[in-house]
């Protein structure tokens, strides 16, 4: 046991040997912060900052990419498929999204950015507009009532690989 215990030691001494940290930076600047926690509570694969505050509220710090032209070209060329939904998003290569589900579904012409999110619409009753987009997820509201989206309504999608 104690050649184990010796072992393990040497090895681990020898592993973080090559290990540098960076310079600390500042997080945030909220003095009320009371507690810290990372933890990813949706299962998306990304960690979400927790903080608790003095008063007791809990606030929750999810990432995302900045929406800008950038993350228009990222997303070319991509499938999302919603969260407890049959139907899913496709974005071609060109920028031209559909929602389509069980063989029908909606197109909603070009994507653009708007500000904070970047949006498509057809007409009142067919769009999407996605307000966040991570490497493997995206939020916002669609409304294509052939694929079963009636009205603006909230969505979660996961990119298909």
């Amino acid at each position: 046991m104690k050649k184990l215990l010796l072992l393990l030691l040497v090895s681990h001494q020898a592993l973080s040997a090559n290990i540098e940290y960076k310079t600390p930076s500042l997080l945030f600047t909220e003095p009320d912060v009371q507690q810290m926690e990372i933890a990813d509570l949706d299962g998306d694969g990304l960690a979400e900052i927790i903080l608790r505050m003095v008063n007791g509220d809990i606030k929750v710090a999810t990432q995302s990419f900045v929406i800008d032209d950038s993350t228009m070209e990222a997303i070319k060329g991509s499938h999302w498929d919603f969260e407890g939904n049959a139907a899913y998003l496709y974005i071609n290569t060109d920028g031209e999204a559909d929602i389509m589900a069980k063989g029908t579904g909606c197109g909603l012409g070009y994507l653009h950015v708007t500000g904070d999110a970047i949006e498509a619409q057809r007409n009142s009753y067919m769009s999407v507009k996605i307000m966040s987009v991570t490497t493997t997820k995206m939020t916002g509201i669609a409304q294509c009532s052939q694929a079963g989206l009636s009205g603006e309504v909230p969505f979660v999608a996961f990119k298909q690989l």
